[in-house]
Parts: structure tokens; C-alpha cells; sequence
């Protein structure tokens, strides 16, 4: 039976590929389960990357004071507390293990994403969830503050396997015409969870001593959405085909996704991918840096990682909170600012989804980025002079919205989806795999090194990020392809014209 089946497969794999993939693909509408498939990935994996990136912001002071008086009392039988110095180095081991989790998974999600596949893999990755959510929420009965602690570092793994995993799934699952939307939903997901959690983690809701367990215990209700929903949803329709070489069943997932709309040519597609595969080396993450037609595409997927986290999002977001109490707001009223900030977010992202397929992933990145750039350097100008002028607070809100704004239509978004498009299903994991790992490691060093900075060059604090942000945009003109409407062999061949075979599979 089973010399049939590869029999079966390679016969299929002949007749497919002697379809023209060059061909422009038919437009394919949105289906009631390619939109289930979508939300089950972006639900349980980037909302809830989003979720644990915002829930400890609200509730920091409480849980701090938790791990200074109520966690140290209940364990010596005291009225012992911790000093201020310890509170500060389990707080810091509490932010950074997340990170560090993060970055861990980050670097071996490709592994998993090509051995396990991308729906197997997310619902796995739900036990990781499972865990961590048990562990933050048993802390409150237990009163064991390294529970929060190892968590976090497990949250970390999920959320790092779920930055991996969901832009691989979502741009698999995607057709040409959609596919930029589609992409953009990760990052509407994360924006979504990020605002979630701090509307949750308000005092009147769940930041409070008596309901804080709460608060880290809402992921569970995402992940059983995840669960209920993402088994009926078709597994990547290109891991299938490419990975697996199960062309009907890979046809299948197709015609379950897309309907009858396009799919032979789909696999027209697929099987000129696999053919072309046939006489090179398996991709390793070696010859990711060796070979100039991956380590190009890499360098692009990698500077665009760094341009969305060193733009200065984590350091605006961080002086948020200070800036409306400059202009006289009160604590509580300057938390609900922020909140409306992410949610300004929130609606930019929206439109990014409706008009990334119209518009252009590089037209909307170099857009984002020069508002970034811009309103930056009005947010510096207006520091240093609203100590004079009191008119320049409000000067100092109006350029941090429009910065947000800037952030959410290009940088927020593109740098996560544009990674998948720029390269074929053999390197597609290993490429997602070193992004992210970039990715969340500057995101680290911005959440470890703003504090410092802050408090060594002051209101010179945003000039470091306005010198990126101009070598970003630089770098974007002149580098960056676009992608819009083309598919993957189209994108891959823009880095492999005028070089020979030799030259594709030679060490540089």
C-alpha cells in the first residue's frame, strides 16, 4: 500500500507540475472556514501573545506589594517582609523570564512547526499554556511567589511557540489576493490582547488583591476557543504537499479552505516547489547565512523585526502613563489614556487588515515608519521645551498618538507577516524561527535598557531611536521588495535573478 500511495503521490506531483504556476491565480473569496481556520489561530495564539505582553502593566504595584508583605508573612509565620532590593530582583526575574522563554522557543519553534505541523503544533502548545496559566493562578492559594516567577517563564515558551506558529499558519492557509489581510489579523490579535488585558487589569475589574487570580486565568478561556474551534480547521495546505508529499490530502485542506476557487493551480504551485527542491541541499539554519538568494531575504525579515521594536514603541508606551499625569491627570485617569492609546492601536490595525492588499506591505511599512520618525522628533522637541511652555504637554500627547498611529499602520503589523511571504516552504520555519528570535530579543534589550536611559540622558532619552528610525526608513526605500500579489516562487525568484544553480547552493 504504500508503494501505491508514493507511486499515487509522485504520478500527482508530475501532472501538477506540468501546469503553468506562472499564471496570475484567480481571486478566491473569504470562506466560512478559511475565517474559522484564522480566528482559532489568532485567538489562541496571537491574542494570547498579546494578553500575556500587557497583563502584568496595571497590576504591577499590587503584585509587588504581594511579593514584599502577604507572600513573605504566610511563608515564615512572620511579620517579616522583603526588602526593597529583593522585591526588585524577583519583579525583574518575573518581566525578563518572559522574554527569555520567549526567545528560547522562538529559536526551536521551526523544529516543531516542521516536524509537528503548524495545527498540531498549536494545539499542543496549549498545554504549555495550560500550565503556566495553573501555576500564576495557584500562587495566589499557595502564596508562593517563584510560582508567578516560573509562570511567567513558561508563558514566555507559549507565547515565543506562538509567534512562530501563527504567521506560518495564517500565510499558508491564505490565498494571494488575501494573504496580506490575513497576515495582518497576528497583529490585530496581539493588539487585541494587549488591550484586553489592561482593561481587565484596572482595580475596579480584576487588578485587585481579591480577584487578580482572575486576571491570569483569562488565557485559559482563549485557549479552550482554540481548542473547540482549530480541530475541525484543515491542516497548512503547503506543509501538507511540500513537507509531507500528501497531494490529496493537501487538495482537500485546499478545497475545504478556499472552496473549488483556484486550488488546482494552487498545486500547480506547490509542486513546482517541490520539484525545484529536488537537486538542492536540505535548507539548514547554517545555510540560512551561507546563501546569498536566503541570507538577503533574511537580512530584510531581520531589520524589519528590529525596525518594529526599536522604533521606540516600548519606550513610548512606557513614558505614556507619565506623560498625561504632566497635564495634570490623575493615576486612575491617566491608566484609562493608555488604555485608550492600545486602542487607537486596535482601530489603525483594522484599517491596516482592509488596506494592506490595496495599498502594499512596502507603502505602508516606509509610511508607519517616517510617522514614527517624525512624530518623534516632535515628542523630543515638545519635552524639552513643556518645562517653559505649558502648551507643549499637550503638544507632547498629540505627537504620542500620532506616533502610535504610525507604529500600528506599518510596523506594527508588516514585519511579522512580510517574513513568510519572503521565502518557500523548505526555509519558511528556519527564516520565522531566527525573526523571532530577534524580535523578542530586542524587544529584552529596549524593556532592559530604556529604564537605564531614562534616567542617565532624560529628555535626550528619544534621540537614539529617531538615528534608527531614519537608518529604517533608509533601509525599507532602498531594500525592501514588495510582495503584494505575488506568489511565493515569484517573491523567492526576485533573489535568485542573475545568479547561476552553482552560485545558489555555493557557500559565500
Amino acid at each position: 500500500m504504500e508503494e501505491v500511495h508514493k507511486s499515487s503521490s509522485s504520478a500527482l506531483l508530475s501532472l501538477n507540475a506540468e501546469a503553468d504556476p506562472s499564471t496570475k491565480p484567480a481571486k478566491v473569496r473569504l470562506t466560512c472556514m478559511l475565517a474559522t481556520s484564522v480566528f482559532a489561530s489568532v485567538i489562541g495564539s496571537s491574542f494570547q501573545f498579546g494578553f500575556q505582553t500587557g497583563v502584568l502593566n496595571n497590576p504591577q504595584q499590587l503584585l509587588q506589594d504581594e511579593y514584599q508583605y502577604a507572600f513573605a508573612k504566610d511563608r515564615n509565620g512572620t511579620e517579616a517582609k522583603l526588602t526593597d532590593e529583593q522585591v526588585t530582583l524577583y519583579w525583574s526575574l518575573t518581566v525578563s523570564l518572559y522574554a527569555v522563554g520567549g526567545m528560547i522557543a522562538g529559536f526551536t519553534g521551526s523544529y516543531f512547526a516542521t516536524t509537528l505541523g503548524r495545527k498540531k503544533m498549536m494545539l499542543l502548545n496549549n498545554i504549555v499554556l495550560m500550565i503556566g496559566v495553573a501555576l500564576m493562578v495557584m500562587a495566589r492559594y499557595i502564596r508562593l511567589f517563584e510560582l508567578i516567577i516560573t509562570g511567567r517563564l513558561i508563558l514566555g515558551i507559549h507565547s515565543g511557540f506562538s509567534t512562530v506558529v501563527a504567521p506560518l499558519y495564517l500565510n499558508e492557509i491564505s490565498p494571494v489576493n488575501l494573504r496580506g489581510g490575513v497576515g495582518t489579523l497576528h497583529q490585530l490579535g496581539v493588539t487585541l490582547g494587549i488591550l484586553i488585558s489592561q482593561i481587565l487589569g484596572l482595580q475596579q475589574i480584576f487588578g485587585n488583591v481579591k480577584y487578580y487570580h482572575l486576571l491570569f486565568g483569562t488565557p485559559a478561556v482563549a485557549g479552550l476557543l482554540q481548542l473547540l474551534t482549530l480541530p475541525m480547521c484543515p491542516e497548512s495546505p503547503s506543509w501538507l504537499y511540500i513537507t509531507k508529499l500528501k497531494v490529496e490530502e493537501s487538495r482537500k485542506a485546499l478545497c475545504t479552505l478556499w472552496g473549488k476557487a483556484d486550488v488546482e493551480h494552487q498545486l500547480s504551485l506547490y509542486a513546482a516547489e517541490v520539484n525545484a527542491q529536488k537537486n538542492r541541499p536540505k535548507v539548514t539554519f547554517g545555510m540560512m547565512f551561507r546563501l546569498r538568494h536566503l541570507r538577503n531575504p533574511l537580512i530584510i525579515a531581520v531589520v524589519m523585526q528590529l525596525s518594529q521594536q526599536w522604533s521606540g514603541i516600548i519606550a513610548v508606551l512606557n513614558y505614556s502613563t507619565s506623560i498625561f499625569k504632566s497635564v495634570g491627570l490623575a493615576e486612575t485617569s491617566a491608566q484609562y489614556s493608555t488604555i485608550g492609546t492600545t486602542g487607537a492601536i486596535v482601530s489603525m490595525t483594522i484599517l491596516g487588515v482592509l488596506f494592506v492588499d490595496q495599498v502594499g506591505r512596502k507603502p505602508l511599512h516606509l509610511g508607519g515608519l517616517s510617522g514614527c520618525l517624525i512624530t518623534m522628533v516632535l515628542l523630543t522637541i515638545a519635552l524639552f521645551i513643556q518645562v517653559s511652555a505649558d502648551w507643549a504637554k499637550y503638544m507632547s500627547i498629540v505627537a504620542l498618538v500620532l506616533f502610535i498611529i504610525s507604529f500600528a499602520i506599518g510596523p506594527g503589523s508588516i514585519p511579522w507577516f512580510i517574513t513568510a511571504e519572503l521565502f518557500d516552504q523548505a526555509s519558511r520555519p528556519y527564516a520565522i524561527s531566527l525573526a523571532t528570535l530577534v524580535n523578542w530579543t530586542a524587544n529584552f534589550s529596549c524593556a532592559l535598557l530604556f529604564p537605564l536611559m531614562q534616567e542617565g540622558i532624560g529628555n535626550y532619552v528619544f534621540i537614539p531611536f529617531i538615528v534608527l528610525l531614519i537608518l529604517f526608513v533608509l533601509f525599507t526605500f532602498f531594500k525592501v521588495p514588495e510582495t503584494k500579489n505575488k506568489s511565493t516562487e515569484e517573491i523567492v525568484s526576485l533573489f535568485k535573478k542573475g545568479k547561476t544553480d552553482n552560485e545558489d547552493v555555493s557557500p559565500l
